[in-house]
């Protein structure tokens, strides 16, 4: 199994009996927000239901999608890390907003599916000598059918047994980053998904493409869900290495605060209300057994 990296110091923060998985951001990158009086934080690989408290006119959001996964054999291809977006959310008091936390994308060795999420990770290509890393889901907030808030997901590692390249890209942020190697994926923007080359499947609207696989080739990187997503990686012959995913990209309104790469497991939707009235997550439903699709 392959370790995950920490390129960011990470704490665990225990908010309303949730153990929450966050990242030590510099605090120039983190927007003012009121002292919050309750949070309610959103399980990993969840979705669910807040409903507004009475008196509540806007909320402090913090969105964060979900890493991908590392690529199979030899070094294996590192995952990219799922991004962060925060913003404050006009809302109406007593309406329902719905919140989806990402999956992590499996790592190659583990299967190499995508993670589910609000933008499903691409699947990691696994038809070859190895399998890539699955991208990782996107993370969302939304108001019926209506997207607000968003964080894409970091795409997965290509699997690899040549020179140790086919990094996944991480999530955005206003855009993924691409993946590295020659068989890359590139990340989604703010109007496009993230194309590919080769066998590698481009990214759509939110969901990221599947990694690439072909017979005796080393696996390319599911591309990670978002506002577009990432594209999958092109598998490599023997004695190289599949390409990284791009990572999937944030959405937000104007003045929303966005960072590249901040966490490598499932994402989370966080909520600081400053009223002291109670304000949960509820109706949660985990994604972890949603059908991935074919690869």
């Amino acid at each position: 199994m392959h370790a995950r990296r920490r390129r960011f110091g990470r704490v665990r923060l225990v908010v309303a009996g949730v153990a929450v998985a966050t990242t030590s951001l510099a605090a120039s990158c983190q927007p003012t927000k009121p002292p919050p009086l309750e949070v309610a934080a959103l399980p990993g690989c969840t979705v669910g239901q807040l409903v507004v408290p009475p008196g509540v006119t806007s909320i402090y959001f913090e969105v964060y999608g979900a890493g991908g996964g590392a690529g199979e054999l030899g070094p294996g291809g590192a995952q990219g890390f799922g991004g962060f977006a925060a913003a404050v959310i006009p809302v109406t008091p007593g309406e329902t907003l719905i919140g989806v936390s990402g999956c992590f994308g499996e790592h190659g060795s583990e299967g190499g599916f995508g993670g589910l999420g609000g933008g499903n990770g691409g699947n990691g290509g696994a038809l070859g000598a190895g399998t890539g890393g699955g991208g990782g889901g996107g993370s969302a907030l939304a108001r019926g059918g209506t997207l607000l808030l968003a964080a894409g997901g970091g795409g997965g590692g290509g699997s690899n047994d040549g020179d140790g390249d086919g990094d996944g890209g991480d999530g955005g942020g206003t855009e993924g980053q691409a993946g590295t190697g020659t068989n890359a994926g590139e990340g989604g923007t703010q109007t496009a998904p993230g194309s590919s080359v080769g066998d590698g499947s481009p990214g759509d609207a939110f969901n990221g493409g599947n990694g690439g696989a072909a017979s005796g080739n080393d696996g390319g990187g599911g591309g990670g869900g978002g506002y577009f997503g990432g594209g999958g990686g092109a598998s490599a012959g023997a004695s190289s290495n599949g390409g990284g995913g791009g990572g999937g990209s944030g959405f937000g309104p104007a003045g929303t605060t966005f960072v590249n790469g901040v966490l490598p497991d499932d994402g989370t939707v966080i909520a600081y209300i400053s009223r002291t009235q109670a304000a949960v997550w509820s109706n949660t439903q985990s994604k972890a057994s949603g059908d991935r699709g074919p690869r």
